[in-house]
């Protein structure tokens, strides 16, 4: 090979790696997460209000065609006997590693059951030593019922009929698709997202259902 062969390949080589400052790779257990080489920044507040029986999933920062893009946190339903540990990036010499938050066996419901409040009902997110991952907002009694007067907090109507969302397949993920939300007396509509796959698992989408004379939504989960 010549001298000047030696040095074409070794420039399309550097050029290569300095376009792919991240990728999606898959260990021998057959996970499936991102590579980043940048430190993602600090996470960003989050408040929410309490749901009862709800586990408030933090959000995180994503590495998307080279720059860092943040994920809002999401509901899931409480699981009895499990508690969620939140995903992490961890530092494996000059890269960043995703890995993947799950649900995990607990002891007891109430295990990894923690509320931050800032005292006016609503739930500050943050860092507890008691729960490593999301923070779970439920109260007791966990059956959730509506003041004598509903004043509008639930809608006495069913939602409208659900936006047509148009969205190309990615290996790996699901999509979750948008519902409406009753926010303020009045329907909002909220936009689908992306969800990793999970092993052994499948979404159970959420849906609004008619207890008494108005509606109630029921959070979807991974089953």
């Amino acid at each position: 090979m010549t001298l000047k062969r030696v040095l074409s390949a070794f420039v399309l080589a550097t050029a290569v790696a300095a376009v792919a400052p991240a990728c999606i790779v898959t260990g021998t257990a057959g996970m499936r997460g991102t590579v980043a080489y940048s430190q993602p920044p600090p996470p960003q507040e989050e408040v929410v209000e309490v749901r009862t029986g709800q586990v408030w999933i933090r959000g995180r920062w994503d590495y998307q065609g080279g720059q860092w893009v943040w994920i809002n946190g999401r509901w899931e339903q409480d699981r009895s006997g499990y508690r969620y540990n939140d995903g992490q990036w961890v530092q494996r010499g000059s890269s960043w590693h995703w890995v993947e938050g799950q649900w995990v066996a607990v002891g007891s419901t109430g295990d990894g059951s923690v509320v931050v409040s800032d005292g006016r009902n609503n739930v500050i997110v943050g860092d507890a030593s008691e729960a490593p991952g999301g923070v779970v907002v439920h109260t007791r009694p966990t059956v959730t019922a509506p003041p004598p007067a509903n004043n509008g907090m639930y809608p006495t109507a069913p939602p409208p009929t659900p936006r047509a969302e148009t969205y190309q397949a990615r290996p790996g993920f699901l999509w979750i698709n948008g519902r409406w939300d009753w926010v303020g007396g009045r329907w909002e509509w909220i936009d689908g997202h992306w969800e990793r796959e999970r092993a052994n698992q499948q979404w159970s989408a959420g849906r609004w259902e008619l207890r008494g004379n108005y509606y109630v939504w029921i959070e979807g989960s991974w089953r």
